[in-house]
């Protein structure tokens, strides 16, 4: 699909998840008769192979929907700020 490698768009980095995704969704498109055996594995692979969620774009560019999945959401945990920090006990407040 397209005439660029992997990698060369703008985008966020997919995680093997995102890119594992985005392999199902085709492939429910591939199960209703959008894709033909041909076409999907053709974009199963640029899927696999994608680097950003730039590079998944044009996978999708073609079917119905919102396009490729939203990115999954960070399984680090956010910092805390100072709203959901507890006071000291024991330090006088000025």
């Amino acid at each position: 699909m397209g005439g660029t490698a992997p990698g060369n768009g703008l985008g966020v980095r997919l995680s093997d998840a995102e890119r594992d995704a985005a392999a199902a969704r085709l492939g429910e498109h591939g199960a209703v008769g959008r894709l033909t055996l041909e076409e999907l594995a053709e974009r199963v692979g640029a899927a696999m192979a994608a680097v950003t969620d730039a590079d998944l774009a044009p996978l999708f560019a073609d079917l119905p929907g919102a396009g490729p999945p939203a990115p999954a959401p960070s399984r680090w945990p956010t910092p805390a700020t100072s709203s959901h920090r507890r006071p000291r006990r024991g330090v006088p407040r000025a």
